[in-house]
């Protein structure tokens, strides 16, 4: 999951649906590895996390995924969007600052030509 959340916070901003999909992949490949390795599989290990003495397995499964989906419906879409603002305020800065280097630019082209014409 912290890995998830390194790569996922690195691209921000991103699409919804990539966040989407990026924990749906994590849940996924979660549960084909616990099919593969626990002894009837997901299931198994939700019966298992239940019982287990002083919760040694913490959090459980279901509450693991109950963390994921919350970040990925609550948590991430929020930073997402703080994100797409922080974006959208350096895309300003530097449209702003493009316009008025043209401005002056023009401006300066503008009396090269003015000062061609008077010293004529």
């Amino acid at each position: 999951l912290e890995k998830t959340e390194e790569e996922l916070k690195d691209s921000l901003p991103t699409s919804t649906e990539s966040i989407v999909s990026t924990f749906d992949e994590l849940v996924e490949d979660c549960e084909k590895y616990i099919e593969e390795n626990f002894p009837e599989g997901v299931e198994g290990i939700k019966a298992y996390d239940d019982d287990l003495y002083y919760g040694n397995l913490d959090p459980s499964f279901e509450a693991y995924v109950e963390m994921i989906e919350t970040k990925k419906n609550d948590e991430y879409p929020d930073a997402n969007a703080d994100a797409i603002l922080e974006e959208l305020e350096r895309v300003r800065e530097r449209s702003r600052i493009k316009v008025q280097k043209g401005t002056n630019e023009a401006i300066k082209a503008g009396l090269l030509i003015i000062e061609k014409e008077i010293s004529k």
